[in-house]
């Protein structure tokens, strides 16, 4: 009898053990995203190991979460590391939002062109917004600052590094090497370093599920082209009906044209954002009645080893690695 008690005790274990990987718990609760529709929206879950899903053996992604990247080459589009920054075992308090842990990507003298999605059920015909905020650390130089004790962006050869947010209204998904479909709406892109941006996109569900996006693409293969990301929310509604409730961020108009996914990015400025924005992609013409509303808000102060906006880059010629000879762009 005592055996059998516990051979019986032994497999609740491995059941229980088994339900705690990717197909991750319901969403919980998170504090300025009432009805957070997102399985570990805060990246503060447990995570996984993602080569058998079409990475390289050294990345790591959280729970609920899936990476994809664009696969190109040794220098340009190079599939990123994926892992979890986590304080617990000496990672950067400073690229941390909120608890312990913020999700990362990052290639050294190397561009690419990935992220993180999340498929969610949803009644179709519902109005959604999806928020998340990124950090950016880029450029050639490692920057020590001693006052906020960790490595700043380089403001005179960065990665020329854009973050941006998505909605896929169809709840289409991406295969591992290639960009999101063209169905994706995308926030305006912010080209602002060291500071947390708060991402923001809208979107009506044309399927029993939408798919959220995160993603990253610097334009040079500088040192240092990471990223962070915390704090990520879906809601009922549009961006409108947050920013009504308390929610942050200006409205702007979508953008007239939409480039295809994956696409390379500018850096003009989007009209009342004050962050160098861009649109990364969009849903088809065919899509073009249902309203989207987008916006970046205004970032999070942070300490700068100069006092001018990173965002900005300034004219110069790379002084070493890859891109030596090759000047900054305007």
């Amino acid at each position: 009898m005592r055996m059998t008690s516990l051979l019986a005790a032994g497999l609740t274990l491995l059941l229980c053990a088994g339900t705690a990987g990717h197909a991750a718990a319901a969403p919980v609760a998170q504090a300025g995203c009432a009805g957070n529709m997102l399985v570990n929206a805060d990246f503060e879950g447990g995570s996984r190991k993602t080569e058998s899903e079409g990475t390289s053996l050294s990345s790591a992604v959280s729970n609920g979460w899936s990476p994809w990247f664009v696969r190109g080459d040794a220098t340009f589009n190079r599939e990123p590391e994926f892992k979890v920054e986590q304080v617990r075992i000496g990672g950067d308090a400073a690229r941390i939002r909120s608890g312990g842990q913020s999700m990362k990507w990052f290639t050294t003298w190397g561009t690419h062109t990935a992220g993180i999605y999340q498929r969610v059920a949803v009644r179709p015909g519902t109005a959604l917004t999806f928020s998340i905020h990124g950090m950016v650390y880029t450029g050639e130089d490692d920057g020590w600052d001693p006052a906020s004790n960790t490595f700043l962006s380089d403001p005179y050869k960065p990665g020329n590094y854009l973050i941006a947010a998505g909605i896929d209204p169809t709840g289409a998904v991406p295969a591992m090497g290639s960009a999101p479909p063209a169905t994706v709406v995308w926030s305006p892109g912010t080209m602002t370093y060291d500071q947390w941006v708060r991402l923001t996109v809208s979107a009506i569900a044309r399927s029993g599920f939408v798919t959220v996006y995160a993603k990253g693409q610097p334009e040079w293969s500088v040192k240092h082209n990471d990223s962070f990301w915390e704090d990520a929310c879906l809601q009922i509604g549009t961006l409108g009906d947050v920013a009504a409730s308390g929610g942050q961020g200006a409205i702007v108009a979508p953008p007239p044209s939409a480039a295809v996914a994956g696409a390379a990015l500018s850096g003009e400025a989007a009209a009342g954002a004050g962050v160098g924005a861009s649109a990364v992609g969009g849903a088809p013409a065919a899509a073009a009645a249902a309203p989207v509303v987008a916006a970046v808000a205004p970032p999070v102060p942070a300490p700068s080893r100069t006092g001018a906006a990173l965002a900005q880059p300034q004219r110069s010629w790379w002084a070493r690695g890859p891109n030596r000879g090759r000047p900054i762009p305007h």
